[in-house]
This record gives structure tokens, C-alpha cells and sequence, in this order.
């Protein structure tokens, strides 16, 4: 017995809607151990599909896997920018008015809204790279409103 672990989004919208309803030609990410395709627990449901995916060439890279410990941290960062991005705007966290929100921006806004006191290196960067979509360690308006929509489909039920 166990679990297919869904993104969280598709997870969200199932819960707002009448599955029937739901696109067939949606992908959805899921999590499943690589060792499982590959025959530990003798699943064979998932050793038929790694069969199947290697014979069309279709099975992922080495690359192409996500650590569990980041798919968390992902999670983890969407929810505390949700809570940011509910009170408030780019204007108000872009401190400097350069047009970006740096680290210390972020680690300003984390303090702020969330009371983390300790608002780790390692947690900042994370929330950072969440978002963070041509990779200059900033966060630029064009993402912070590519999050907020992201955010306003997830609460409508159309992501």
C-alpha cells in the first residue's frame, strides 16, 4: 500500500473540482522514487512502466530527478510567498526602489510578515530561487507577478 504523490497544485485544484472535469492532456509532476521503477518492493505496476519508458527512450535523465528535501523546500517557499504577497506589494518590499527585490529585501519581508527572526541564508536563497526564473539571484516585478498569478489561479481552482 502506498501513495502517488501529486504537485501540490494539481493536489488543490482536485479538491475544487469534479475530477471528470479535469484536462486529460495536463501533465502533472509527481514524486516517485527512481528506485521503485527500478524494482525495489517488486512494485510491478511501476517496474512495467520503467520497461515501457526505457523502451521508448522516455525515461528521465539522472538530471531530470528532484531531491525529496527540494520538492519540500519548494513547497515550503510557495506558502510563506503566498502569505508575503497577501499583504504586500512590490512596491512595498523593494525597500531601495532599485526594481528588484534583493536578499535583504526578502529577508526584510520574511522578518516582517512571517516573524521568522532567523531568517536564514539558506531559507532566503530558497525562497529566491522558487521564483527566482532567470536566475540573476533577484527577484524582478515581471516574477514576483508571474508568482501572483500563479497565486490567483491556485485559489480559483484553475492551476
Amino acid at each position: 500500500r502506498g501513495y502517488l504523490h501529486t504537485d501540490f497544485e494539481y493536489w488543490r485544484q482536485s479538491l475544487t473540482c469534479d475530477l471528470n472535469e479535469l484536462d486529460d492532456n495536463d501533465v502533472i509532476s509527481v514524486a516517485l522514487p527512481r528506485n521503485l521503477l527500478k524494482g525495489f518492493c517488486q512494485i510491478q505496476p511501476l517496474m512495467d512502466l520503467n520497461k515501457e519508458l526505457e523502451e521508448k527512450n522516455a525515461l528521465p535523465n539522472e538530471d531530470d530527478y528532484i531531491k525529496a528535501v527540494d520538492i519540500i523546500v519548494r513547497f515550503c517557499c510557495k506558502d510563506r510567498w503566498s502569505m508575503i504577497c497577501s499583504q504586500l506589494s512590490f512596491e512595498d518590499l523593494d525597500l531601495n526602489g532599485d526594481g528588484v527585490l534583493s536578499s535583504d529585501e526578502v529577508r526584510a519581508a520574511v522578518q516582517h510578515i512571517l516573524g521568522e527572526e532567523e531568517a536564514t541564508v539558506e531559507l532566503v536563497n530558497s525562497m529566491i530561487e522558487a521564483i527566482d526564473t532567470n536566475s540573476d539571484g533577484q527577484i524582478d516585478e515581471q516574477e514576483w507577478n508571474q508568482i501572483l498569478v500563479r497565486m490567483r489561479k491556485s485559489e480559483e481552482g484553475d492551476y
